[in-house]
């Protein structure tokens, strides 16, 4: 082919060519480097439509060759909806490397504010999604180096999406050869200058890009100086990177304190005025923050005449508040503490007495306050004296507050009904808040996002987990629908949908959104509450798939990230170190687990008592199964018949989670010589999952191999290996291939060969299970050590 030579460089020259399998179109674009056409190519039932870039050998020397496989190199790696992603890739016959990249059916992006003219909130919402996916390709190592309103496409759904990454290059590997392929209008002073490019150089482009989009825009001071901020001459003085810039974006849609200016206590309190919000927040700072600057604040605006009454009384407002922490920040004065430090928890405790003669002039505000000190209790984990709080605020909220009070003391108790295990009543406050919502078209949306996690939690905790899916899965399909819909809402949404997921097994549909949620980078170190959730999910996912030891180091993350930040009773430390026993105990580190899963238990049992909550039913059963494996029969029977009772109580006799500690049961007392029993408890949790969960669901299985262990310690080899046949078709037959069950059942058909004679059969099962042990390493689990053992015995009995 002949494809840039003499006459094949016009335009349009290679429509029709077929490259690979892909068929030109039209040319959609070109550089001094490339070509671009749009693309197509057929498939066995599908057609693909893909943008293909082709590099002009005519004009190319090194340094553009480099750049372009640069640039193949960089997009292979990259994932996200906001970022164009790299499809195939190859060189043509006369050696003209080219790519195919997503097509993106979009317009220029100020293109797409001047057609749709875009007010100033729709343009900050799309560059705050641009930053965003610039803030995942700044996780990966890359700076873009040339973001302009050219390589930015507002697709379909009305999304930007960033195309060309033709000069990007990976944090720390600069190439002096390309320093200056870029358009000069967003270039950062240290790019022009030639100097090396950071974070802070794609941080300056985007600042330039929403300047030049809000040219015709009236801007307000904060935003304005959102943007001075970016495009700083000085790039140490800017945002370090484009997460920070997102959201400092975020901050201002959202009427909140934004990083762009200085942490001033007036400028903070009169923020928090403004959007009329109570968030839950570290209870210190928070007060502070409202006692620096709340009654002044309100007066720094210059206020139209019929805005004055309003005014006025937000003063009053604002003196009132001013006055009660006053009162509260005495408790820490040193006169008043005599040498004595007064902690946070002391300060909400001062607080909520204090509150009880506060604000009788405002009831309102009264209700604002007590959903704030409830939600601060809560988040200590102090749900006895968080719940009465709470619902004293959505009283007032009820008869003096608007919607909006309404709403977040409904939120706040939810999550605290939750907490507590009462489930029907936080089903049933998110249900109200909900219509609330809906009654203001507000669903989807930010607020609505926030319940999904107490919504789809309760709804499993109940055993009601396809509805919850349905519901979440529902919800999230409205979500996609809002283009401007925020990414932290979006992975309120996806967090919620694939943890519900993750009880029904849903794995192959859990796993992306979990991978979708995570990608948005709206979770990190910097929100270290929600990490640990998402760390537990990712782990759950990957725990499913069998990867035991990426799991591990997850629930281990987790674990040290809560041990951080809650105090030592706190729930999220149970929880965490529950997940955390329960995954040492499938990697066959009992002494471990044994010890974390006492530690949650000794913390749910302080909250909870003997109540039958469904995570003290999951640490007792997990404990139980620590013990069994460590020889401590006697005391692991206690647990797991604890686990049995509770989970009766709460779910029924029918429910497939009854039927886990069933089995567990059984194989103690199958432990503990009691045969009879153990198969009464198997037959009962097999007849249950096959009614329940289906002739071809994996736990069916599980429960055969259970079977097949009594049977070999009965001495009935033919009906131990008629189980494991069985268990080994229904693995086969659905996919199934997690190393540790895989493992234990050819075990035990091994055992049943052996047992009945048939020992040259015995030897073959041996080497195949040998040979997945060997394969699937530590995440085989304790089912390795049961392979070895039963190996070495016959080994030693068939040996000569």
């Amino acid at each position: 082919m002949r494809e840039f030579s003499g006459e094949a460089n016009g335009r349009g020259a290679l429509t029709g060519r077929v490259i690979d399998r892909w068929v030109l179109g039209d040319e959609i674009g070109r550089g001094g480097m490339s070509v671009v056409y749009h693309a197509h190519r057929d498939g066995d039932g599908f057609g693909q439509d893909a943008a293909m870039k082709i590099l002009s050998m005519t004009f190319a020397g090194r340094a553009m060759l480099d750049s372009f496989l640069r640039e193949r190199r960089i997009l292979s790696g990259l994932h996200h909806p906001g970022i164009a992603r790299l499809i195939d890739g190859g060189v043509t016959n006369d050696g003209a490397p080219w790519l195919v990249m997503e097509y993106v059916d979009g317009v220029r992006i100020d293109q797409w504010c001047r057609d749709n003219h875009a007010n100033t909130r729709s343009v900050v919402q799309l560059v705050e999604q641009l930053a965003r996916a610039v803030a995942y390709a700044q996780r990966h190592l890359v700076i873009h180096r040339d973001i302009n309103s050219a390589n930015v496409l507002v697709n379909e759904r009305n999304r930007p999406v960033l195309i060309d990454f033709g000069i990007a290059g990976l944090m720390g590997r600069e190439d002096t050869r390309t320093m200056h392929a870029f358009t000069p209008q967003f270039a950062a002073p240290e790019q022009v200058a030639g100097e090396d490019c950071t974070t802070a150089t794609d941080v300056y482009a985007i600042g330039r890009l929403l300047q030049t989009l809000l040219v015709d825009h009236t801007v307000d001071r904060d935003l304005r100086l959102l943007i001075d901020v970016a495009t700083h001459q000085d790039p140490d003085q800017r945002y370090a990177n484009a997460r920070n810039l997102a959201e400092d974006l975020q901050a201002w849609l959202d009427n909140r304190p934004m990083r762009a200016r200085a942490p001033s206590l007036r400028y903070r309190a009169g923020k928090f005025i403004a959007r009329n919000r109570w968030g839950v927040a570290a209870a210190a700072l928070l007060f502070v923050a409202i006692l620096g600057g709340l009654a002044t604040s309100l007066w720094q605006a210059r206020i139209a005449a019929h805005e004055r009454d309003v005014a006025r009384a937000e003063s009053a407002r604002a003196r009132q508040v001013t006055h009660f922490l006053q009162n509260l920040f005495r408790a820490s004065d040193p006169d008043e503490a005599q040498g004595e430090t007064v902690t946070a928890r002391e300060l909400l405790d001062v607080g909520g007495h204090q509150l009880s003669g506060a604000f009788e002039g405002d009831p309102a505000l009264r209700g604002q306050m007590l959903v704030l000190l409830g939600n601060l209790y809560r988040e200590l984990g102090e749900l006895d004296t968080a719940e009465p709080l709470l619902r004293e605020g959505l009283a007032l909220a009820d008869t003096h507050g608007d919607d909006n009070d309404r709403v977040d003391a409904l939120r706040a108790l939810s999550r605290a009904q939750m907490d507590a295990g009462n489930h029907d009543d936080a089903i049933a406050s998110v249900e109200r808040a909900i219509g609330i919502l809906e009654e203001l078209d507000q669903v989807p949306g930010p607020r609505h996002a926030t319940l999904m996690e107490p919504l789809l939690f309760s709804l499993t905790e109940l055993g009601r987990s396809e509805e919850a899916v349905t519901r979440g899965q529902a919800a999230l399909d409205l979500a996609r629908q809002v283009p401007s819909l925020p990414d932290p809402s979006l992975y309120e949404y996806l967090y919620a949908l694939s943890t519900a997921m993750g009880v029904l097994e849903l794995n192959d549909r859990a796993l992306p959104l979990m991978r979708e949620a995570a990608d948005l980078g709206v979770v990190d170190e910097d929100s270290p509450s929600s990490l640990i959730s998402l760390l537990g999910t990712l782990a759950s996912g990957l725990e499913r798939q069998g990867n035991l030891t990426e799991g591990l180091e997850l629930r281990q993350q987790a674990l040290a990230t809560a041990e951080r930040i809650y105090p030592r009773d706190h729930l999220i430390r149970a929880r965490t170190l529950n997940n955390l026993g329960n995954t040492f105990n499938r990697l066959g580190r009992y002494e471990e687990a044994a010890a974390a899963l006492s530690r949650a238990l000794a913390i749910y049992e302080k909250t909870y008592g003997d109540e039958a909550i469904p995570r003290v039913a999951a640490v007792h059963n997990n404990l139980g199964n620590a013990l069994r494996s460590a020889g401590d029969l006697e005391t692991a029977a206690t647990h797991i018949g604890r686990a049995q009772q509770m989970a009766g109580e709460i779910f029924g006799l029918d429910d497939y989670r009854f039927t886990i500690a069933t089995c567990n049961l059984g194989n103690v007392h199958r432990l503990l010589g009691r045969f009879e029993s153990a198969g009464s408890l198997f037959r009962q949790c097999l007849e249950t999952r096959l009614e329940v969960m289906g002739a071809d669901h994996p736990s069916v299985g599980n429960a055969q191999v259970l079977m097949a262990d009594l049977r070999l310690d009965e001495g009935k080899y033919a009906e131990a290996l008629a189980l494991c046949n069985a268990a080994m078709a229904l693995y086969d037959t659905i996919g199934y291939d997690r190393p540790r069950e895989r493992l234990a059942t050819l075990t035990r058909h091994a055992r049943a060969l052996d047992g009945l004679q048939r020992h040259a059969e015995a030897r073959t099962a041996f080497n195949d299970a040998a040979a997945l042990a060997e394969a699937a390493g530590e995440d085989a689990g304790s089912s390795r050590e049961e392979f070895e053992a039963a190996y070495a015995a016959f080994q030693s009995r068939t040996t000569p």
